[in-house]
């Protein structure tokens, strides 16, 4: 919902610019790049449990003071910009702890049907937060939509808090005095190192640069360009969410019978496609928003095939010691594309226009698709646990 809430409170409410909804894309993206791989190495040292709790209600807390501060009339962009900042350095924590806890009370053999099983999950929620969170802008206001979903972190702190699972720590010298950078450079060469992760990692990056563009002004873009209002929007996205419901539910099956290589690719491949399909909506108001629908469901659908696919895979090589900080390397690495596409992608639609700068976005990630389609990754059919080695998988 807050996806959605934040740049439409900034754009309807604070008359927000492209640039400046750009730059509150990036505030709440930055954090993984500040942070994460220091945030990788703790993870590895503490119960991941606890960490995501605290997470949870950090964000909870964070995202109440912007209904409060509306109701007193002090709402400001540079408060939104602060509380994207804040939600998103807690959502580094509760991200890479939660790659790294699931292999812990998951066999190793089921961790593709528990991530189908969690993506389908998360676009159930995709469906309905979307949906909701413009109807409640467009009938009562941002910051009410925003509320809602401050109160939706404090039911996922109850579910992490009823759970009754046994968890160690894996790390033999968690006692020991932490040696960041040392600590830190294992995790990036585990990632830089393997076959088949380095390729996946540099299309990674190249996919969310451009997909990153398109977001930065995608709120502006639909309301300005598209004269889409803010319900239809929410409409759009819960119905594209479904793209990302079915992808979810096929993803096991496609990375049993095609291999895991080749779900990474053609799912990135047909996201990117799917973003194409984006860049040529006009027309009358319908006729847009069902391109816009069409195409964002197929990008939800072909990135839930390559996201279970990649997470799996790495889920099933990395060594449990060594979850937290590969995990949190990628996700600085596509951070890091991200904080620099949001703030181009922002700059862009103020300055050549947001039709050129979609269109320019839509292109870039079929660069990455087609990079990834002819690398070495779509030849791997499955991978299996390391023994002596960290790089095991199967042509």
């Amino acid at each position: 919902m807050t996806v959605w809430a934040l740049p439409l409170t900034a754009v309807l409410l604070l008359h927000a610019s492209p640039t400046q909804t750009g730059l509150l894309m990036a505030a709440r993206v930055m954090p993984y790049l500040l942070a994460g791989l220091f945030a990788g190495a703790w993870v590895d040292r503490v119960l991941r449990r606890p960490v995501m709790i605290m997470a949870d209600v950090g964000r909870a807390v964070l995202l109440l003071s912007i209904p409060i501060a509306a109701w007193f009339g002090a709402l400001s962009l540079t408060q939104l910009y602060a509380v994207a900042f804040g939600t998103g350095l807690l959502a580094v924590l509760f991200d890479v702890a939660y790659v790294a806890f699931l292999p812990s009370v998951i066999a190793s053999e089921e961790l593709i049907k528990s991530n189908s099983r969690l993506e389908a999950s998360n676009a159930i929620a995709g469906i309905a937060g979307p949906g909701l969170a413009g109807i409640l802008v467009q009938l009562l206001s941002g910051p009410i939509a925003i509320l809602v979903d401050a109160l939706s972190f404090v039911g996922s702190f109850g579910s992490l808090a009823l759970m009754r699972v046994h968890e160690t720590i894996h790390r033999s010298s968690a006692h020991k005095s932490p040696q960041w950078f040392s600590e830190i450079g294992q995790g990036i060469q585990t990632l830089a190192s393997h076959p088949l992760f380095r390729p996946l990692a540099l299309s990674s990056a190249i996919f969310v640069f451009f997909d990153a563009m398109l977001i930065a002004i995608y709120t502006p873009y639909l309301i300005r360009e598209l004269h889409i209002a803010p319900a239809l929007i929410g409409v759009i996205f819960a119905v594209a969410g479904c793209g990302g419901l079915l992808g979810a539910v096929i993803a096991e099956r496609i990375t049993r019978r095609a291999g895991i290589g080749r779900a990474m690719v053609g799912g990135i491949f047909v996201a990117a496609l799917a973003e194409v399909v984006i860049t040529v909506a006009q027309g009358p108001v319908l006729m847009a928003a069902a391109l816009v629908t069409l195409g964002e469901a197929g990008v939800q659908g072909g990135d839930a095939v390559a996201s279970i696919a990649n997470l799996s895979a790495r889920q099933i090589v990395v060594p449990g010691a060594l979850q937290g900080r590969v995990s949190a390397t990628m996700r600085v690495l596509t951070a890091g594309s991200t904080t620099v596409g949001s703030i181009v992608g922002g700059w862009s639609g103020d300055h050549i226009g947001l039709r050129p700068t979609v269109i320019v976005a839509g292109v870039g990630t079929l660069i990455a698709g087609l990079w990834l389609w002819f690398s070495p990754v779509r030849q791997v059919r499955e991978v299996t646990m390391p023994t002596s080695d960290d790089s095991a998988f199967e042509i």
